[in-house]
């Protein structure tokens, strides 16, 4: 099938945040206390949480509508001009004055991360719940699919999950959750959940030490929930496609030096690009751990390349 995502419309609600990296070098230690003295040699910003799924999105070629809250404050504003400058419409952003927006920084030493500094105020949801169904409500007869991107920071209560999923159905669309919240049956009744291996072990509180016992706790969660699929995404391990009858698993790409940041958010772009336009799971399962593959290559929250992407599956 031919890669061509140019008339597939997505909308993604969640989490939005802004990746700082700033990278150095230390050849010293602190006279001031036994931590490295790190000397800035370059700083970059990135769309973060459902800012950089967007950002995959665009970089697929897919038309996108957007909902999420961020504060007015400079990192609110620098995450909106971001989304404005790839000309995507951001009148679903609620900004509020009152709110404060997650900001990650993340420094590195010759390549390697050596702390964090965050951010963020969670999120009453209360205050924009009827704002962003009024939105999406009259977005969703627009779209082919709906991604929820869970970065558990408030927005994605378990009322919006269960408004979003009724819409969608209504409409025969599928809903692709990537999930941060312990409890699964938040995302009751979605087609799709994207949980990384340690996700899937705290959700179902026990250490999944081989394929299957992976398999074994998808196939419970699945039942429990009415999902139709788990794609679980393994590191260096590949990735897992369960459901009712089904079991795919997808050999890992050797990557070296591997930066995951942000690579869920790749895969769930992908996985939900492909789905739209009709591939079946496991072929988009697959697409998306290839995608995966490209952007742990790069450093800091990197996107695809369609381009990258179409080069790798001819050459297959």
């Amino acid at each position: 099938m031919k890669l061509d995502f140019s008339n597939i419309n997505v909308l993604v609600v969640g989490d939005f945040m802004l990746d700082s990296f700033i990278l150095g070098s230390s050849n010293r230690i602190s006279p001031e206390a036994p931590v490295p003295v790190v000397l800035t040699k370059e700083k970059n910003i990135a769309l973060g949480g459902a800012g950089n799924v967007i950002n995959n999105l665009y970089t697929l070629g897919c038309n996108i509508f957007l909902s999420g809250v961020v504060g007015s404050d400079s990192t609110g504003k620098m995450i909106i001009d971001m989304l404005n400058s790839i000309n995507i419409d951001t009148s679903g952003i609620i900004s509020d004055s009152e709110h404060i927006s997650t900001k990650k920084e993340r420094i590195f030493i010759d390549g390697k991360q050596v702390l964090r500094l965050d951010e963020e105020v969670r999120i009453d949801i209360n205050k924009y719940q009827k704002s962003i169904k009024d939105y999406c409500v009259n977005i969703i007869e627009n779209v082919d699919i709906i991604i929820i991107s869970d970065y558990n920071k408030g927005v994605i209560s378990k009322e919006i999950v269960e408004f979003l999923i009724a819409k969608a159905k209504d409409n025969n669309i599928k809903v692709i959750i990537d999930p941060k919240k312990l409890d699964f049956s938040d995302y009751k009744n979605a087609n799709i959940i994207t949980p990384n291996i340690s996700e899937l072990e705290r959700a179902a509180n026990k250490k999944i030490n081989d394929d299957y016992q992976l398999e074994l706790v998808c196939k419970a969660l699945i039942k429990e929930n009415n999902f139709e699929f788990i794609l679980v995404t393994k590191s260096e391990k590949g990735m897992s496609l369960i459901g009712h009858d089904n079991i795919f698993h997808i050999d890992p790409i050797f990557v070296e030096n591997p930066d995951v940041s942000g690579a869920g958010d790749t895969v769930v772009a992908t996985l939900a690009s492909c789905l739209a336009l009709g591939m079946n799971a496991n072929e988009s399962a697959e697409i998306a751990n290839i995608s995966a593959s490209m952007v742990v290559a790069k450093h800091g929250t990197s996107t695809i390349s369609l381009d990258d992407l179409k080069k790798i599956l001819n050459r297959r």
